[in-house]
């Protein structure tokens, strides 16, 4: 029997089971207690959050081991032509994906007044990156004592959820691509690497998964109405979630961090054509400071000194 590989095996079981509307639940229940975060090495450190909206990022950490266990069971039972562990595993990452839509809705993301940054927009020459507006915008804040999303609480927690050195972005986005839109096993040759791994990351399927359980947590007002775009990744979805709490929250000045330069602003986000019209900013933050009134974005760009001396380039 050939080989299944396991992401493609998780896929198929996807597909062959309910609907994830009609699934059936997969409550936290004693049962997780196996996973132990004071005894589980995963989980080491994770007990700090056992009370309040941290409660979240620990459920889907015991949902995250327990889909990764019955994945390794399924890829030991694929050997043998059986499939066993692969619908437990979908059922545990649909319940993992729940708990850190959970999270996403009730994760600290508050800063002081005056103390928030913004970011959007690389600086390029031709098709290379001289250097990534994230890196850039988190050494400004650092500098200045203020706090781009990612390094509040929640965005900390978020950030290091499969990586403890932070970024997780990758990893949260291909985890759920069982969800994804067409064959995972389209011939070579008729679809880049890139374009199969961007596709697949986008799910009608998982988009209603999340979109229900944030129907159910809506505590915080900025969420109320918030869509959840079928055009994102998961992780591109939670961060939106976080993104538009953090900027409804921010009051006084916000400083938006622009590694490019100023000259290149407005045909860069111009409403029609620009390639950043649709980035998180534009479309999440910006709408969601307007509506709260507490916060006046002032915009940075790379030529400017304050900005200038912290340009720098992502490090995996």
């Amino acid at each position: 029997m050939p080989k299944v590989e396991p992401e493609v095996a998780v896929a198929q079981a996807a597909r062959m089971a309910p609907p994830v509307a009609r699934a059936p639940e997969a409550p936290v229940t004693p049962e997780d207690s196996l996973v132990d975060p004071l005894a589980d090495s995963e989980l080491r450190g994770w007990d700090r959050l056992k009370q309040g909206s941290g409660q979240a990022f620990l459920q889907a950490k015991v949902h995250h081991n327990l889909a990764d266990r019955a994945l390794e069971q399924s890829q030991n039972a694929s050997a043998h032509g059986r499939r066993d562990g692969v619908f437990e595993t979908v059922l545990r990452r649909n319940q993992e994906l729940k708990a850190l839509t959970r999270a996403s809705a009730y994760a600290d993301v508050s800063t002081e007044r005056d103390g928030g940054v913004l970011w959007s927009g690389d600086k390029k020459k031709g098709d290379d990156t001289l250097a990534d507006a994230m890196p850039t915008a988190q050494s400004f804040a650092k500098a200045h004592g203020r706090k781009t999303v990612e390094m509040t609480d929640g965005g900390r927690t978020m950030d290091s959820y499969t990586n403890e050195k932070g970024n997780s972005f990758d990893d949260i986005a291909d985890r759920f691509i069982y969800m994804g839109q067409g064959d995972l096993n389209q011939p070579k040759g008729e679809e880049t690497q890139e374009a199969k791994k961007s596709r697949l990351r986008r799910s009608p399927e998982r988009t209603a998964m999340m979109q229900a359980e944030l129907a159910k947590h809506q505590a915080d007002p900025a969420l109320s109405g918030h869509q959840v775009s079928q055009d994102s990744s998961a992780a591109g979805a939670l961060w939106d979630v976080m993104s538009k709490r953090f900027a409804s929250g921010l009051s006084g000045d916000v400083m938006g961090v622009h590694a490019y330069g100023q000259a290149d602003h407005g045909w860069l986000n111009d409403p029609a054509t620009g390639p950043l019209r649709n980035n998180t900013m534009n479309n999440v933050e910006k709408p969601a400071v307007e509506a709260a009134g507490k916060a006046t974005i002032v915009d940075l760009f790379g030529d400017d000194v304050e900005v200038a001396k912290h340009l720098k380039k992502f490090e995996p």
